[in-house]
C-alpha cells in the first residue's frame, strides 16, 4: 500500500550489529596498542580489550535473544 514504509529489521537486530562492529573495533585497537606500546599506556589497551569483549558479549546475547529471524 505505502511503499515508503519498507520492511525494516527489528531494533534489536540493528543494535546488535552496532555492538558487533564496535566490539571488533575495540578489540583490534587494543591488540594494536599492545603490539606497539609506545602508542598509549598498557592500561588503555586493556580497557579497549575489556570494552570490546563486553560489546561482543552483549551482541551475542542480543543475537541469541532474537532467535532465527534473518
Amino acid at each position: 500500500m505505502f511503499h515508503i514504509f519498507k520492511h525494516r529489521p527489528p531494533l534489536y537486530t540493528r543494535f546488535s550489529e552496532n555492538l558487533l562492529w564496535s566490539g571488533l573495533f575495540c578489540v583490534i585497537m587494543g591488540i594494536a596498542i599492545l603490539s606497539v606500546p609506545e602508542l598509549l599506556e598498557f592500561l588503555v589497551s586493556v580497557a579497549f580489550l575489556v570494552l570490546g569483549i563486553s560489546f561482543l558479549t552483549a551482541w551475542w546475547k542480543m543475537k541469541k535473544m532474537g532467535g532465527n529471524q534473518s
